[in-house]
C-alpha cells in the first residue's frame, strides 16, 4: 500500500472567469488572468515556451514547493517522452519568458475521483524481500484531483494484494494561453527534476465538467 497527498493553494487567487467550450462540451468553468495590470497575480504565471495559440507551456506557482506545468500540445507517446520534450522545448525557447499584462490566461476547473483496476498486473509473479515468489491477485489505484482558481488536492492511493502479503509498491504582443482543448498537466516538487504526478485531459466531462 502506498498513498500521495499534496494541498497547495495560489498566494493570490486567479479570476473565474466566464463558462465557454472544451472541444465539444460546452458550459465548462474555467479560471485564469484576463489582460491583467495586477503583477502579484501575473507573476504566479511564468511562460515555459509560446510557439503559438496551439503550442505553448506555463508553469504556475503556489504558496509551497508545488509547481504545476501545463502544455497544450502533447509531443510523446507517455509522459516521460512529453515531459522531456516540454523541458527541452523550454530550453530552447528564446521569447519572453514574463506573462504580460496583455497576456490571457484560461485553465478548465479539474475534479476527478477515479478508481482503476490494473487488470493486466493480476496472476503476475514477482519476488519480495525474503526471495519467496508470491503472484499478485488484485492492484487497485484510487486518484482524487481537483485545481481550481484557489489551488488544489492530489491524493492518490495504490494497493496490491498477493496471496502472501500486502506490499508498497517585457511586454509583447498579446498571447493566449487558452487550454480548451486536449493538453497534459504534470505536477512537481521545485526542488526535484522528475514530476509526481500527470495526468492528460482530453475529456473535461471526467474532471467534473458537464
Amino acid at each position: 500500500y502506498a498513498m500521495l497527498k499534496r494541498n497547495f493553494e495560489f498566494v493570490n487567487e486567479f479570476e473565474i472567469l466566464e463558462k465557454s467550450n472544451f472541444k465539444e462540451t460546452e458550459n465548462v468553468e474555467y479560471f485564469g488572468i484576463k489582460e491583467s495590470k495586477n503583477d502579484t497575480l501575473r507573476e504566479q504565471v511564468y511562460v515555459l515556451y509560446y510557439e503559438n495559440e496551439k503550442d505553448f507551456a506555463v508553469k504556475l506557482y503556489t504558496n509551497s514547493s508545488d509547481e504545476i506545468i501545463i502544455a497544450l500540445k502533447n509531443e510523446g507517446i507517455n509522459f516521460e517522452e512529453i515531459y522531456n520534450n516540454i523541458d527541452k522545448k523550454t530550453k530552447n525557447y528564446k521569447g519572453i519568458r514574463e506573462f504580460g499584462e496583455l497576456d490571457v490566461l484560461k485553465i478548465p476547473n479539474l475534479n476527478i475521483n477515479l478508481l482503476r483496476e490494473y487488470q493486466e498486473f493480476a496472476g503476475k509473479p514477482f519476488k519480495i524481500k525474503n526471495g519467496s515468489l508470491v503472484e499478485i491477485e488484485k492492484a487497485l489505484q484510487a486518484i482524487h484531483m481537483t485545481l481550481n482558481n484557489v489551488g488544489g488536492v492530489i491524493k492518490t492511493e495504490a494497493q496490491a494484494r498477493s496471496e502472501k502479503s500486502e506490499i508498497i509498491f517585457e511586454v509583447g504582443e498579446p498571447r493566449t494561453f487558452s487550454f480548451d482543448t486536449d493538453f497534459v498537466i504534470f505536477f512537481k516538487e521545485s526542488n526535484k527534476d522528475i514530476p509526481y504526478f500527470a495526468a492528460s485531459i482530453e475529456d473535461i466531462k471526467l474532471f467534473g465538467q458537464k
